[in-house]
């Protein structure tokens, strides 16, 4: 168990309370999150990520608070443990495409590796073969099947269209980065970007990319996309060189993927809110493929979803 006392005398706060029991406590400096770390490699990777990011971007990051010796990480009992700021005022984007075009740049172009880590690999070949049962037989309810049926087979025809890109082309080396699971993770504070990366498993691939797209597509549309682009390639080059591997996992059936995997095991309640996520991510990650290959010059390749 994961004494208060303990963080309160290491880390110098002269008042301390759980506001989460084992996550978060209010304190005289404000409110500090609290991770506990099982895995000793991936703590030291992200030690190295953070610091790395503070120092490329000039960005505010949720790195690591010092003990009151110096330290980054206090081992105790329940694990090895990090204190962090926590932010709660979200940062607002609207406007904003060349400063984080440049952040996000210089996010996958960050050369920290993941040797002697465990990884998220999350590359399209590494999933190719489990996606290639999309032409399985699955039982969808009478009044959606005509849809799910149809998109079924759109998104077998994006994995083939994956494939063929894939044997034309030589792909780059994918990025590693810390992944990024929503454009909430940006953060204000005095109205500078504040990122919150996540404890995860460090990510090989581009899928976070792809999120974040979409995210943006969803909230800005089209047009701040390409601008958004436009700045990203200037520190991590999409067009000529990671631009092709982008529109792979654009074209990837991630969205149709995960709607089987809930209503494998779902009630008729899920089934219904992981029909309309579908349907609602899916018009946006054929938009997405439109805009991403056409930016890129990419529309060689026929796409067509």
């Amino acid at each position: 168990m994961l004494s208060l006392v303990d963080i309160q005398d290491s880390y110098g706060f002269k008042r301390a309370s759980w506001k989460v029991e084992g996550d978060l406590i209010e304190t005289e400096k404000g409110l500090k999150r609290i991770i506990i770390w099982s895995d000793e490699k991936k703590l030291r990777w992200h030690l190295m990520w953070r610091d790395e990011l503070s120092k490329r971007t000039e960005c505010l990051c949720n790195r690591m608070i010092q003990t009151k010796v110096g330290e980054r990480v206090l081992l105790t009992n329940a694990g090895w443990v990090t204190i962090h700021d926590e932010v709660t005022t979200l940062f607002s984007y609207k406007g904003r495409e060349k400063d984080f075009g440049e952040f996000l740049g210089k996010y996958y172009s960050s050369k920290i590796s993941g040797i002697d880590v465990e990884l998220s690999d999350e590359t399209f070949n590494k999933h190719a073969r489990q996606w290639s049962n999309l032409n399985s037989r699955y039982h969808f309810p009478k009044e959606n099947r005509f849809l799910l049926k149809k998109l079924q087979r759109e998104a077998a025809k994006r994995l083939d269209v994956a494939h063929t890109i894939i044997e034309k082309q030589d792909m780059p080396v994918p990025p590693i980065v810390s992944p990024i699971r929503s454009l909430n993770q940006g953060k204000n504070v005095f109205e500078k970007l504040y990122w919150e990366n996540r404890s995860l498993p460090p990510e090989k691939g581009y899928r976070s990319l792809r999120l974040v797209l979409l995210q943006w597509l969803q909230r800005y549309g089209p047009d701040s996309v390409r601008t958004l682009l436009k700045y990203v390639d200037q520190h991590f080059p999409l067009k000529k060189v990671h631009g092709t591997a982008l529109l792979v996992e654009c074209l990837s059936p991630r969205e149709f993927i995960l709607f089987l995997q809930q209503i494998e095991s779902g009630s008729p309640e899920s089934f219904k809110v992981a029909y309309e996520e579908l349907k609602r991510q899916w018009d946006t990650t054929c938009e997405l493929v439109k805009l991403v290959s056409e930016w890129a010059d990419l529309s060689r390749e026929k796409v067509s979803v």
